[in-house]
């Protein structure tokens, strides 16, 4: 989907400046203090963009597209009353490129390659009677490469610079103005911009979602975006929460034991996840805060899968969550920037305000409650697995794997997956021997999976985290309705385990293996 409409990002510029970033020539610290000293998004955005060694930066003052008249339009509505009235905005589009650009032309922005753009801001300087405020009206710029760092929630936008299109891959990033948007209209934005290519939703297009009159609502500091309206903007797009909003003074063990499974499960899968907290630095008054979970990080070392089998039993399901080895959640805050780190320990239980995870309108269960289902199905396989009828040579992972479930150990990673993605991994998938699944089976996959599916692979703690691999994966329809009294085979797709795969969703007394071409361990999907 694309939005062929003028926007901020295909403009063309009525000014341009082309400026060398280099190391040696230019202090971004300097240049920061001096443009931007109290914008700590914007100077966020800068830093990233040095982290990816960037050489030069393209300043275009913009005309102004419709959108920003829509904008500037919602800011006059709101101040025509006030003290302050808003008087006029000034547009930049501010590209970072890797490459140098010794003479600073127009020509040279021309001939740089894709792969030396890191990104952009859109800045937009809102002018009132006695002051201007700066705001990142909008920015993509590439996360950190990391080797744990782990952010499904990017999309492909492109950005037209000097007549020329370039494209990058992140998570959109928004400010808002404290006026006609606040926090939980720049999540919204967040997530409804990252599900489509080239489709950016601002956060003054949240008003008119959501049929909000300017005059009666004044947003401010202390005045926000409620839960019931980001739930009834999203499912105006399709999509469904799951999670808490937390009316209690205090949250409760019970649903702060949901907390992080809800913020993961859901950027898992795709969808950024939403997470309100009390802020502490203003006492005597309610002002919550809003921010985006767009990702995780995986710590490989983590002690507490370990921990909990030997020392603590805090485990209360049959399996290993993958969330044990998560150690802190990437996040949009418009307050301070774009792809921080929040460990998920950090937050305390009455800090906690509101926690939900989304899906799409037609997706029936909770990531949490598959995982569950999946468990089962995998333990009733296996008990209904008899060697004896299959070839000796292949068991020595499906052994394993027995006995990993047999001591509960067995680890679950869960997520909406798309049938076109999953036939790309099978085809560059290989065990640790080098090889390949068969065609008879990749033609099975390709034949009979629906479009979108839950994918639960399934692995056990070293392999999982020394490694990233797995054993297989069990595969349930995510779109069928609840079935009655728990007949949980209707949702039951497929199975693949080591040098195998189960294609019998009715299969409790009639287990029929049929063989994949890898007898060992694959990738997992990170």
């Amino acid at each position: 989907m694309k939005d062929k409409k003028i926007t901020v990002r295909t403009i063309k510029h009525k000014e341009l400046q082309i400026r060398s970033t280099s190391k040696a020539e230019f202090s971004i610290y300097r240049y920061l203090q001096y443009y931007f000293p109290n914008n700590n998004p914007i100077r966020r955005l800068y830093h990233l963009a040095r982290y990816h060694d960037v050489e030069t930066m393209v300043i275009e003052e913009l005309h102004e597209p419709d959108e920003i008249k829509e904008d500037n339009l919602q800011l006059k509505i709101r101040t025509k009353m006030g003290k302050l009235p808003f008087k006029e905005s000034y547009l930049f589009r501010v590209s970072f490129f890797k490459n140098k650009m010794p003479n600073r032309t127009m020509s040279e922005v021309l001939e740089s390659k894709n792969n030396n753009f890191i990104g952009y801001i859109i800045i937009k300087q809102n002018v009132f009677n006695d002051h201007f405020e700066t705001q990142v009206y909008e920015s993509v710029i590439k996360p950190r490469k990391i080797h744990n760092l782990y952010i499904h929630t990017q999309n492909s936008f492109t950005v037209t610079i000097c007549g020329k299109n370039f494209s990058v891959f992140g998570t959109p990033f928004f400010q808002k103005n404290n006026l006609t948007t606040v926090c939980g209209h720049v999540s919204l934005s967040t997530f409804l911009s990252s599900q489509h290519a080239d489709l950016i939703i601002p956060p003054h297009k949240i008003n008119a979602i959501l049929n909000i009159d300017l005059t009666r609502t004044r947003f401010g500091p202390t005045k926000g975006l409620s839960g019931f309206r980001i739930e009834k903007a999203l499912k105006k797009y399709g999509y469904q929460t799951y999670g808490f909003a937390v009316k209690e003074p205090k949250v409760t063990n019970e649903v702060y034991s949901y907390f992080a499974r809800v913020l993961y499960s859901s950027q898992e899968s795709g969808f950024p996840s939403f997470f309100g907290f009390t802020n502490r630095k203003i006492k005597n008054q309610i002002n919550d805060h809003l921010i985006t979970i767009v990702g995780h990080t995986f710590d490989q070392d983590s002690w507490v899968p370990s921990a909990d089998e030997h020392y603590f039993k805090y485990k209360s399901v049959a399996f290993e969550s993958s969330l044990s080895w998560i150690e802190s959640l990437i996040v949009h805050d418009d307050n301070v920037g774009a792809y921080y780190t929040l460990p998920i320990h950090y937050i305390e239980k009455e800090d906690i305000r509101y926690f939900v995870g989304v899906k799409s309108k037609e997706i029936v269960y909770d990531p949490f409650e598959i995982e569950v289902i999946s468990q089962l199905w995998l333990k009733t396989l296996m008990d209904s697995f008899d060697a004896s009828d299959y070839d000796l040579t292949q068991f020595e992972w499906l052994e394993r794997l027995v006995h990993y479930i047999d001591i509960e150990r067995v680890v679950l990673k869960t997520k909406i997956e798309r049938k076109k993605n999953y036939l790309i991994n099978l085809k560059k998938s290989k065990d640790w021997y080098g090889n390949i699944f068969n065609d008879n089976f990749k033609l099975y996959c390709k034949d009979n999976l629906p479009e979108k599916f839950w994918l639960v692979e399934f692995s056990f703690p070293s392999l999982f985290s020394t490694h990233n691999r797995k054993l297989g994966e069990i595969i349930l329809d995510c779109q069928k309705p609840i079935p009655a009294e728990k007949a949980y085979d209707e949702l039951y797709l497929m199975a693949r385990f080591p040098g195998y795969y189960e294609k019998n969703p009715r299969f409790v007394k009639d287990l029929k293996l049929e063989q994949t071409g890898i007898p060992g361990h694959t990738e997992i999907f990170l």
